[in-house]
């Protein structure tokens, strides 16, 4: 047994099982205590259609004597509920983190192109009563995050995240209400099952490819501008001292133009509307602010980890800054790259 240091929310552990002198691999995860049975059933389902379909990339969780994959236990000490699974051990390496991101060129290329097969796969999955998490609402999550900057109440109560933000208060609620206006363009888009997560940390490689794709614990109903444009700020973005911020622009440019590429040789899902080629910059600014609204959450709930909360918070909000001023640009590319 051996104790998985990676991920910021769930704990894991590898444990390798020596049976009939074969050596098997498994991942025992427990999840954070604000998951809900319905969210872990919308994962596992979701894996279990993604293998379905042919999407062999992912591990599958394993079976309990019950035939279900996940048991509950109860905190002894606080009484309340959690839930453990066993999970399929992904060949590969582990080669980056969520803010590691220097893929090479062929890593960078097969990352967009195994997200364009996963959406592909995801075809045809429903949600049904007992599995239905809910999707990331641009209307629900953004208004009460607008609440949340312009009264100063929840992390932003606290004065070191007041430190953080104040300054740049005016463009955060001004980016919230462009966001804002997307919802009404969202409705034409259809919804699929979405990862939610989908960054080098979540990704196994062998020999520049991606022969693995893991954590699907965030997965919900969304939108795959959605699931893309988190992507896009994933493995474009630039981490590093002030004035080194903002979106690589030819990764942007290789990572969407395979994305796109890969979809257009697909039966099953299109290529990019031009509704969502159109919506993209929005969605970029809205994905950047669903990153930081977690990293607040998270500075504000682990006083241990402040120093390493505020680094990503600045990274996120200098990103917001970059994506502003340089929203035309970033419009013009995505327009070129996917032929519009």
């Amino acid at each position: 047994i051996e104790g998985l240091a990676d991920g910021c929310c769930n704990l894991s552990f590898l444990i390798r099982i020596r049976q009939n002198g074969k050596l098997h691999s498994y991942v025992v995860r427990r999840y954070h205590p604000d998951r809900t049975v319905e969210q872990i059933q919308f994962e596992h389902s979701f894996i279990h259609h993604l293998k379905h379909n042919t999407f062999t990339l992912v591990p599958g969780a394993v079976k309990c004597r019950d035939g279900g994959t996940w048991i509950q236990e109860i905190d002894p000490e606080n009484r309340l509920p959690y839930y453990w699974a066993i999970f399929e051990f992904l060949p590969g390496e582990d080669k980056y983190t969520w803010i590691e991101n220097n893929l090479s060129e062929p890593e960078l290329t097969s990352a967009a192109e195994v997200l364009a097969h996963l959406h592909d796969a995801s075809t045809g999955f429903q949600p049904t009563s007992d599995n239905a998490a809910n999707p990331p609402l641009i209307k629900g999550f953004f208004e009460k995050l607008y609440r949340e900057v312009d009264q100063k109440t929840g992390p932003l109560r606290i004065p070191g995240i007041q430190e953080l933000v104040n300054p740049h208060r005016s463009l955060f609620l001004s980016v919230i209400e462009h966001i804002l206006t997307v919802e009404g363009s969202l409705v034409a888009i259809p919804e699929i099952a979405i990862h939610s997560d989908y960054h080098p940390g979540n990704l196994k490689f062998r020999q520049e490819r991606v022969v693995g794709v893991f954590d699907f614990d965030w997965s919900q109903m969304g939108h795959r501008a959605f699931d893309l444009s988190l992507a896009l700020i994933y493995f474009a973005g630039r981490w590093g001292k002030k004035g080194h911020e903002g979106l690589n622009p030819d990764k942007v440019e290789l990572f969407l133009g395979t994305y796109d590429g890969t979809l257009v040789s697909k039966t099953q899902m299109s290529p990019l509307s031009e509704i969502e080629v159109d919506l993209l910059t929005r969605l970029l600014s809205a994905v950047n602010l669903f990153i930081l609204k977690w990293e607040l959450d998270e500075y504000s709930a682990n006083p241990l980890k402040h120093q390493e909360f505020t680094n990503y918070i600045n990274h996120n909000v200098r990103l917001m800054n970059w994506i502003n001023q340089n929203s035309r640009q970033m419009q013009k590319l995505i327009s070129a790259t996917c032929n519009l």
